[in-house]
């Protein structure tokens, strides 16, 4: 599946297109169609979450929220280009009563079912690709499936991702990048780690991307962030998904080399002191004797592309 971004906005990350397939038969003329599983299959390319591999793997697990029930969903057959995606067992699928249009939600947090949008997060290590990738949060908010027609649901991401870029100037001029590390937040325990989602502040028609905001009743921490391949210039680059917060008085970027630890403290009413979900930011540092020396930039998209399409049954 291809996704499309626009600057740091994260546009709709990946889309199902629901088809429901259904014979004519007689209990679906007369509105009982309980013999008629819903299932899904999406594009198993350009899987556009943090997945090491960038494609469904078949551990995927999907939340799929009809009415008050919630039913497990995975990908099984992973043929060709696309993945089939139904729920784990009869007891775990949502079946078709009659053709009445219903409100379908669905969201995939991390590899892991998880039923509990009152408590999200939790992930201070995101130390490697598949630590990051679990650490993801994607949610399709409210929407219409009209039986016997095709109906899109657009999963949008949550978290907030960030890029620090640890450039090659001034205290860091020539190190070895195996002797720098780089936190978010410190033993201070002092960003948030958990959110809740209201699903109603999900709306990607009028740019409000995430409805995950932060539980100030659990526990902080700091988050050790996935090293990837290193921009232009830079010693080394970082990245790591976020709780949408603000770091205003806050240490936010830590850095350590030869003993030495710098920080960055952003100040209130700088943009940058926050992170929001569905959006992207990039931190470019240059460590001096004082400190951190910050600049923002944009990046495209997590995976650049065009719109996605699939269908489900």
């Amino acid at each position: 599946m291809k996704v499309k971004y626009g600057n740091i906005l994260l546009a709709t990350v990946f889309s199902i297109i629901a088809a429901v397939a259904v014979s004519c038969s007689e209990k679906a003329e007369k509105e009982h169609v309980t013999d008629s599983a819903m299932t899904f299959q999406v594009e198993k390319t350009q899987l556009s979450k943090v997945t090491a591999n960038g494609e469904w793997d078949g551990y995927e697990r999907i939340a799929v929220k009809i009415g008050t029930e919630i039913k497990e969903y995975h990908a099984t057959d992973m043929s060709g280009s696309t993945a089939t995606i139904e729920g784990i067992s009869a007891e775990q699928t949502h079946w078709w009563q009659n053709t009445s249009s219903v409100k379908v939600m669905a969201w995939m947090v991390g590899n892991a079912y998880h039923t509990d949008l009152e408590k999200i997060g939790g992930w201070s290590d995101q130390s490697s690709r598949d630590k990051l990738a679990a650490s993801d949060f994607l949610f399709v908010p409210p929407t219409t499936c009209t039986f016997g027609t095709a109906n899109a649901l657009g999963f949008l991401h949550q978290m907030s991702k960030i890029r620090i870029n640890l450039k090659n100037e001034g205290v860091l001029l020539g190190a070895d990048p195996e002797q720098v590390s780089v936190s978010i937040g410190d033993a201070s325990n002092n960003i948030a780690l958990w959110g809740r989602l209201n699903p109603l502040l999900v709306d990607s028609v009028n740019g409000k991307y995430s409805g995950l905001t932060v539980r100030d009743d659990l526990s902080g921490g700091y988050v050790q962030p996935c090293k990837v391949t290193a921009s232009s210039g830079c010693i080394s680059s970082y990245e790591a998904l976020l709780i949408p917060q603000s770091f205003a008085g806050k240490k936010m970027i830590i850095v350590s080399y030869n003993g030495e630890q710098y920080s960055y403290i952003p100040e209130s009413g700088q943009p940058e002191a926050t992170v929001k979900g569905g959006y992207r930011r990039e931190y470019n540092v240059v460590v001096n004797n004082l400190g951190l020396s910050v600049s923002v930039g944009n990046i495209s998209g997590w995976n650049d592309g065009g719109s996605t399409s699939g269908s489900a049954n």
